[in-house]
This record gives C-alpha cells, sequence and structure tokens, in this order.
C-alpha cells in the first residue's frame, strides 16, 4: 500500500465484505426453524434450520407432511417475521398459506418464494459492497 490510510481503507472493507457474505449465509435467524409433523416432541423430525439458505435446503428434502403442518398453521410465516426479521417474506409466505396447496404443488410453491427471497437479499448485498 501507498499510506497506512490506504492499508486501513482496504481493511475496513475486507471486514465489512467479510461480515456481509457472513450474514447473507447465515441470514441473521435469532432462533432456529425445527421441522414436526405434528404437535408435540414425538413428531420432531430431527431437521433444523438457523438461516434461509438452510431453510431453502430444508424445504426439498423434508416431507410433504411436514411442510403440510407448519404451513397451515403459519408457523414458516411467523418464522420468517420474527427470527429472520423479514417481513416481506412472511406475507408472500402468507399467500402461500392461504391459497390452501397441499402436497408437491406446495413444496414448489416454497421453495420457489424462498429461493426468490434469497437471490433478492444476495443481490442486494452485492450491490451493497461491489465498491469494497
Amino acid at each position: 500500500f501507498n499510506s497506512p490510510i490506504d492499508a486501513f481503507v482496504t481493511e475496513q472493507a475486507a471486514i465489512l465484505d467479510f461480515e456481509n457474505r457472513v450474514r447473507l449465509v447465515a441470514a441473521a435467524a435469532d432462533e432456529p426453524f425445527l421441522f414436526y409433523t405434528g404437535v408435540g416432541e414425538d413428531h420432531f423430525t430431527g431437521v433444523m434450520t438457523w438461516s434461509l439458505k438452510g431453510f431453502k435446503q430444508a424445504l426439498q428434502k423434508i416431507s410433504i407432511k411436514s411442510l403440510e403442518f407448519h404451513n397451515s398453521r403459519g408457523d414458516f410465516e411467523k418464522w420468517a417475521e420474527k427470527t429472520l426479521h423479514d417481513k416481506r417474506l412472511k406475507e408472500e409466505l402468507k399467500k402461500i398459506r392461504v391459497s390452501e396447496q397441499k402436497g408437491k404443488a406446495l413444496r414448489k410453491s416454497l421453495i420457489k418464494t424462498v429461493t426468490e427471497r434469497f437471490d433478492q437479499l444476495s443481490k442486494q448485498i452485492e450491490t451493497a459492497t461491489k465498491y469494497f
């Protein structure tokens, strides 16, 4: 670097970029989403996720029974709002719930919605950090 100031600015930019990349992967979940197939501990599937990225991956593999259980109760939208602090995602998930989709159509809609939101957030972070 030509000066200590140049080195400092570069170091700060690198830290900010790293922090934003970690946040994107973690997507700021305060609590994990625990997948169940019914009410009670004996219905826990053993699957939990702490991030929007992990949630997207879990939606692809978790049983339809679990997806239908949580969707009918509004659990997905509650998690989006309360732990991810994402009201936009909450509203999109609510639309899916009120449409009363079932089976593979439900899985497809959930994955599409979560993937689109994840991509939006990725672009926002990329735009915010592109000059660092």
